[in-house]
Parts: structure tokens; C-alpha cells; sequence
């Protein structure tokens, strides 16, 4: 019996471009990412090493024409990403299962599983290999405003971009 890779993966986007004017033009985006897998485990009867990850993306842009020359652009955008990682036998007590006694409440009980054994001169037990779980969340918005000039053969473009990024990193540890 072999402990292959397992994995689910869907995505879908939408986009909605619109001609309010004959100088203003709006587009709209949503795309979203869902990945679902389990890697293998070198011990199949531990199950295997559970990932879930989210990425969404959201955008707005409005689009002005003043004349054949001068072209403004604002746009707005949202990212938000997902990432669990968690240890084989996840949400299985351990410790209580072993009569380890005074670990209860370290963690969510979600979030226990196997934890990696080393026994010296032989090959560890992988069960949270990396400090499994191990989460992080990237949010990301983007404020744009550009400024386009064209005659003959210039280009020239001028504007405002901020970002602003939140990042959130969860690290766990083995008991």
C-alpha cells in the first residue's frame, strides 16, 4: 500500500468590464484559489500530512479618457491568502493517549497530532516534522492612481501606488 499524494484544487475568477461613458470604462475582478492536499507520510500508518491553503483577489479599476492624449487610471485591490499546515493524526490527543500527564491545554485541541520522536541511531517518527501546525495569513491592499501622456513617440506616465501589507505567521512546537 503505497501513501501517495493526495489533492483537491479549484479556482474560478470572475471579471466584469463595463462602459459607463464614452470616457470612463470600469473593470471588476474576483478570483479565488482553494487547494486542498495530503503529502505522504514515510509511515503510512500515521496518515498523512494535511495542507489547506485559500488565496482570494478582488479589484477595481475605473479608467478616464480626457482626450486622445491624457488617460488616468485609479484602481483599488484586495489579497488575502491562507495557509494551514498540520501533522499527521491531527486532532488526536497524544499525550492523553500515552498517559502523559500535564500538557493538557497547551494547545487547541485541533491542533495536537503526533509529535516527531528521535530515538537515537535510528530513523525519527515524522509526525510534526517543522513544528507542525504552521499557519499564516498575507493581506495585502493596493491603492493606484496613474497619470498617462502619450504624443508621437513619448510615453510619459506619472502617479501614486500605496500598499499596505498585514502578514500573520503561526508556528507551532512539539510537546
Amino acid at each position: 500500500n503505497t501513501n501517495s499524494l493526495k489533492q483537491q484544487l479549484g479556482q474560478g475568477d470572475l471579471r466584469i468590464d463595463h462602459q459607463l461613458t464614452s470616457k470612463d470604462q470600469i473593470t471588476g475582478r474576483y478570483s479565488i484559489g482553494n487547494n486542498r492536499e495530503t503529502d505522504p507520510n514515510p509511515y503510512p500508518a500515521m496518515g498523512g500530512f494535511p495542507l489547506q491553503s485559500r488565496g482570494q483577489d478582488t479589484l477595481i479599476r475605473e479608467t478616464h479618457t480626457f482626450n486622445p492624449k491624457w488617460i488616468n487610471e485609479a484602481q483599488v485591490s484586495y489579497y488575502h491568502s491562507f495557509f494551514l499546515f498540520t501533522s499527521s493524526l491531527q486532532g488526536t490527543n497524544i499525550n492523553a493517549a500515552a498517559g502523559i500527564q500535564g500538557l493538557e491545554g497547551l494547545s487547541p485541541d485541533q491542533f495536537q497530532g503526533f509529535p516527531t520522536v528521535t530515538i537515537s541511531n535510528y530513523s525519527n517518527f515524522a509526525g510534526q516534522s517543522g513544528g507542525y501546525p504552521k499557519s499564516n495569513k498575507i493581506r495585502s491592499l493596493q491603492y493606484v492612481d496613474h497619470v498617462s501622456y502619450v504624443s508621437g513617440k513619448h510615453d510619459l506616465r506619472f502617479g501614486y501606488e500605496n500598499f499596505h501589507n498585514t502578514e500573520t505567521y503561526v508556528y507551532g512546537s512539539n510537546s
